[in-house]
């Protein structure tokens, strides 16, 4: 097991992390459906508690308020582990959480004044604001990481190991504009079809009923593809990007299209990429991609892409917007001199 802690100052007090989640949907659910909120809140707590159990004295400080859990370790690693074993518990239940981690502790407080029978748990230090606030401006259902753990030196080549780029989509309240962010999530740590199929169909069900709720789902998508390298993506007859482009097929809005396939095209292309050892020139990794970007093309109707410069940097770099006109502009050749 790999455990992390750093005492600093002269007392040698031991650096904590504090981590707040919260689960999504359950006000639309208490509305529409009590019992079945009781049933999402009850598999919740059941599920805090078996892994509780499973992670022993390994398992962090955990304070649980019905939909919400405030959570804290002197170990980094075993935080993160709990938070990923819990978002796939949750996930396969149909229920999902957007979470936050930093560095912090939360200082708590417990009071229980019985013959008044209040009960109060207050948190004192000033971390515990910095972590509510990052996973309130985290409009994803992922476990946002604070990117400052990244740059701790004695933790930073672990945490490349477990974590993986990825997006959300935020929703600006005052005008309703829309805007992709990104963002560090823990690997999911698995190439599992059954997995991503279960992503995209829980995607598509909520974009039938509520569109505007199912830009949390990018990031589970942009996670899972995030972590998988150009092997698993060229595989077993290209499963992986069969399954995505049926799911496009039931996408309306050109713009929530392009999330899904120009996020892949991107990811395919870095894969790619990082996977050759000597690339001078770019255009080998068509050489590579070729059979894969072709199926796209045509299943997603890129004939008809144009100003690839107006779709977010962020959803698809740079490099890769000028690789992929390049390949569009020479399929749309070949197909005229056909």
């Amino acid at each position: 097991m790999y455990q992390f802690t750093e005492s600093i100052g002269k007392e040698g007090a031991t650096i904590k992390y504090i981590a707040f989640m919260d689960l999504l949907g359950t006000k639309a659910i208490a509305i529409s459906d009590p019992s079945k909120y009781r049933n999402v809140i009850k598999n919740f707590h059941s599920n805090i508690v078996g892994l509780q159990k499973k992670f022993d004295k390994d398992c962090p400080e955990i304070n649980v308020f019905s939909d919400c859990a405030y959570l804290e370790s002197e170990d980094v690693f075993q935080l993160c582990k709990f938070l990923k074993e819990l978002r796939q518990k949750l996930l396969f239940q149909k229920i999902c959480f957007n979470a936050a981690v930093c560095k912090g502790e939360l200082q708590t407080n417990s009071i229980y004044m019985k013959k008044t029978k209040v009960s109060i748990i207050d948190f004192q230090n000033e971390k515990v604001v910095k972590v509510y606030g990052m996973q309130s401006r985290f409009s994803g259902a992922g476990i946002y990481v604070d990117p400052e753990l990244m740059n701790v030196k004695n933790i930073k080549e672990k945490m490349m190991e477990i974590t993986v780029p990825s997006i959300y989509k935020s929703i600006n309240k005052a005008d309703g504009k829309a805007e992709i962010f990104n963002c560090i999530d823990i690997k999911f740590g698995t190439n599992s079809l059954q997995l991503l199929i279960y992503i995209l169909n829980l995607y598509i069900q909520c974009y039938i009923l509520d569109r505007r709720a199912s830009r949390y789902y990018y990031t589970l998508y942009a996670t899972f593809i995030g972590e998988q390298s150009i092997d698993v993506f060229l595989n077993e007859d290209m499963r992986i990007i069969k399954e995505i482009m049926k799911a496009v097929k039931k996408i309306q809005v050109q713009e929530d299209e392009n999330i899904i396939v120009m996020y892949l095209v991107n990811r395919l292309y870095n894969a790619q990429i990082d996977s050759l050892e000597f690339i001078d020139d770019l255009e080998v990794a068509h050489d590579y991609l070729d059979d894969v970007l072709n199926y796209i093309y045509e299943e997603a109707k890129l004939d008809n892409l144009y100003n690839l410069k107006e779709i977010d940097s962020r959803i698809m770099s740079n490099r890769n917007k000028t690789l992929l006109a390049e390949f569009c502009f020479k399929k749309k050749i070949s197909c005229e001199d056909k």
